[in-house]
């Protein structure tokens, strides 16, 4: 790749490229504007296309109009260039300090799957535009065709963390990084909520132990991690709002980073309800949701086995967890709350899913409204 820059101190601009080993900034006679633009492209097409034929002469551009600003040899010994696998291992070291404990374990992750075992014995200097595409190539292969969304997301992370490495090396050790593969468009996630009969139906075929958990799920707009995570030193009866400071993962309660996702949630009935009653079973533990007194219930295990087997067996379509956010999301709309108020209460950062689910609110507010509470009293009459 033939990068276009502009020189600072003399206007003119500069062509960036890789030559024998070296970063190579070809400084050009023409100052900065829209025609000068177009010829120098058309320069850089040119030494392009004889850098891959392997035509390119050096001698060619260095005249009284081209200077070769900067060649830096990187084989030289003063330059010892890392391998890609102990470059990473310090570059993670350099910026552990500010990634919150799930952005650490997330990018160890995808070196030791994804990067590591490809790019590990290369040095960072070598990796080139092709390696990438091969790549990506190989893991798109690999992947199933029913998780083309997910995997999508993962792959664009994955490239995304080799491009940061290799410009952070490139600026270290003074070459040009290569140009990350075209980022991957998968379908955008589907906001699909709950209607009032499946949450109820799905209240009412939950496992007893867990009823109050799910009931907070679908009506507080937690997600599962926080309410696992939830003490009872957070909850506030006198007050009627909950603090929401913590997650779970894997097991292990880490604080939350996002300044977006740390709140407090209002209390609404069924909430009130529902803590209510997990009051008299839990209130001498420290978790809300706990089977013991040192940890909480499993996350993990409610969302890989509890979660689809209530659907299947209240006979809702099967959906992900993060449906209840949404849920939640219509019933604040159809009580009159604005898209700010309803983004601070689920703990959002992207909105974009509100603006539609405002508009079906709008739709059915009284209908959904009172049918959820008359489905909710029945259930609980049920229950008791």
């Amino acid at each position: 790749m033939i990068k276009i820059t502009r020189c600072n101190e003399t206007d003119c601009l500069v062509l960036s490229f890789q030559y024998l080993g070296a970063a190579v900034k070809l400084r050009t006679p023409y100052l900065e504007n829209t025609a000068n633009r177009k010829i120098v492209r058309a320069i850089a097409r040119r030494i392009a296309a004889e850098l891959i034929s392997g035509n390119f002469n050096m001698d060619d551009y260095l005249n009284a109009d081209f200077k070769a600003v900067v060649m830096r040899t990187l084989s030289s010994p003063q330059h010892s260039v890392p391998t890609f696998a102990s470059y990473a291992k310090q570059w993670l070291g350099s910026h552990c300090i500010r990634l919150s404990p799930a952005s650490l374990m997330n990018i160890r992750r995808m070196l030791k799957r994804y990067l590591l075992p490809t790019f590990g014995e290369y040095e960072v200097n070598t990796i080139t535009e092709y390696e990438l595409f091969q790549l990506r190539l190989n893991l798109c292969q690999q992947l199933p065709n029913d998780s083309v969304t997910a995997s999508a997301a993962t792959l664009n992370q994955v490239f995304r963390l080799a491009d940061k490495i290799l410009t952070d090396a490139a600026v270290t050790y003074g070459f040009l990084p290569p140009v990350k593969p075209m980022l991957l468009t998968g379908r955008k996630q589907d906001v699909d909520p709950f209607t009032p009969a499946e949450r109820a139906a799905l209240l009412h075929n939950v496992p007893v132990i867990l009823l109050e958990l799910f009931q907070l799920m679908l009506f507080s707009g937690m997600q599962l991690s926080e309410i696992c995570a939830l003490q009872w030193s957070d909850v506030d009866f006198e007050r009627g709002f909950i603090r929401v400071r913590h997650i779970m993962i894997n097991d292990k309660m880490q604080l939350l980073r996002k300044s977006a996702r740390v709140r407090d949630i209002l209390l609404t009935a069924p909430m009130l309800q529902a803590l209510s009653r997990q009051y008299l079973k839990t209130s001498h533990l420290q978790w809300v949701f706990s089977n013991d007194s040192r940890r909480s219930v499993s996350a993990n295990v409610i969302a890989g086995r509890v979660w689809q087997r209530v659907l299947r067996q209240s006979g809702v379509r099967i959906r992900s967890v993060r449906q209840c956010i949404w849920t939640v999301a219509l019933d604040l709309f159809a009580n009159g709350a604005s898209i700010p108020h309803v983004a601070s209460q689920l703990g959002l950062i992207n909105w974009w899913p509100l603006f539609a689910l405002q508009q079906s609110a709008l739709l059915t507010h009284q209908t959904n409204q009172s049918l959820s509470l008359s489905l909710l009293n029945n259930l609980n009459d049920d229950r008791q």
